[in-house]
């Protein structure tokens, strides 16, 4: 009898992915790798990983910009456009704000919670 115990394929991971019990697992293996490096790296050096315009920030973005052509390229022609039209509309809003766009048109964060309290001309 041959067990073969090697790495999963493409397909057993996409069964992995697509069962409820990743919207538990996932998040957890997310937190527990930041845990982690939190605990094994050096604080300063964290830190500029994770800084404005560092590493983290810059990765995010062109995930994102990967998830919106991935949308696109799993559209299906046929059906409703509608659905994928959002959601890269949606992804196109996140890589905006990853890449500071929202500054360039104020020359200031509108995105702060800073922004809109405190005193408000009328």
């Amino acid at each position: 009898m041959n067990h073969d115990h090697s790495a999963p394929s493409r397909s057993q991971a996409a069964v992995l992915l697509r069962r409820p019990s990743a919207s538990i697992w996932l998040p957890l293996a997310t937190i527990m790798a930041a845990t982690l490096a939190w605990i094994a790296i050096p604080a300063n050096r964290l830190a500029a990983f994770v800084a404005e315009n560092g590493p983290v920030e810059s990765a995010t973005a062109v995930l994102y910009a990967f998830a919106a052509a991935a949308v696109l390229f799993a559209a299906d022609s046929g059906s409703d456009w509608k659905t994928p039209a959002a959601l890269v509309i949606g992804i196109a809003g996140l890589v905006a704000r990853e890449l500071d766009l929202h500054r360039t048109a104020t020359n200031d964060s509108v995105l702060r919670v800073s922004f809109y309290y405190g005193h408000a001309p009328l």
